[in-house]
């Protein structure tokens, strides 16, 4: 069967598809990734790949080939798919926070990353999001999976799928502008958010963009600080 070369990921040039699976490089932390994967599907999460197992060679892990087109081809904007984003990202936590990892687990750590006892996704955006009739269905992408807190997931997440970016950003991706602290609020709630995480929200926000260094990420620290009030406000603080 012949193998198809999936862009996307920070590996994209090594991930193929085959058949209905996906190959992609073994690595250190592959099989840590696994076991959090067969749990999330013992846990009745459906929105993520599933564990077929490694090739013969014992070079690629194999996992399940969820159809369909990224948040950048995608390209949906509406608030329903928001709110569908943040009702899995809920989903994940729920179901992640009952993951005990093996012994000798090895992840890939964000070396900024505060310490925490959940089992985060630490990269979710469109671009590891998989949308059918402009619905999102599974986050892929689970390289940067590791434990850490909810709100270092929810801040990355937020800034990524409300989103936070600047104006000029926001326009030439195709995103309103004018309803960022609506969007904010509306996903916060989606997901069920409480007081404490609501107030550590945008410091996460802060946080992460602080460990990234690029002209995109800058423009998006200028408009958070010039937004913060705004922003805040929405989130009831």
């Amino acid at each position: 069967m012949d193998a198809e070369l999936l862009g996307g990921g920070h590996d994209s040039e090594l991930v193929t598809r085959v058949g209905d699976t996906v190959r992609r490089p073994l690595r250190p932390w592959s099989r840590s990734v696994h076991a959090l994967l067969r749990h999330l599907e013992s846990a009745g999460f459906e929105a993520a790949p599933r564990v077929v197992g490694v090739d013969e060679a014992k070079r690629q892990e194999v996992l399940s080939y969820v159809a369909g087109s990224d948040g950048r081809v995608a390209q949906c904007h509406d608030d329903a798919a928001l709110v569908r984003v943040a009702d899995l990202v809920r989903s994940l936590h729920d179901a992640a926070a009952t993951f005990v990892p093996p012994p000798g687990s090895i992840w890939r750590r964000d070396p900024h990353a505060p310490p925490g006892p959940l089992l985060c996704h630490n990269d979710l955006g469109p671009a590891n999001t998989i949308y059918r009739d402009g619905r999102p269905q599974a986050f892929i992408d689970w390289d940067f999976a590791a434990p850490t807190t909810a709100v270092w997931d929810l801040g990355y997440a937020v800034r990524s799928f409300v989103p936070l970016y600047s104006p000029q950003d926001c326009i030439a991706m195709g995103y309103p502008v004018d309803r960022q602290a609506e969007r904010l609020r509306l996903f916060c709630d989606a997901y069920g958010m409480g007081r404490l995480t609501r107030d550590a929200l945008l410091p996460a926000v802060r946080a992460r963009l602080d460990a990234q260094d690029s002209a995109f990420t800058e423009r998006t620290r200028e408009t958070l600080r010039d937004r913060w009030a705004e922003w805040g406000h929405a989130l009831g603080n």
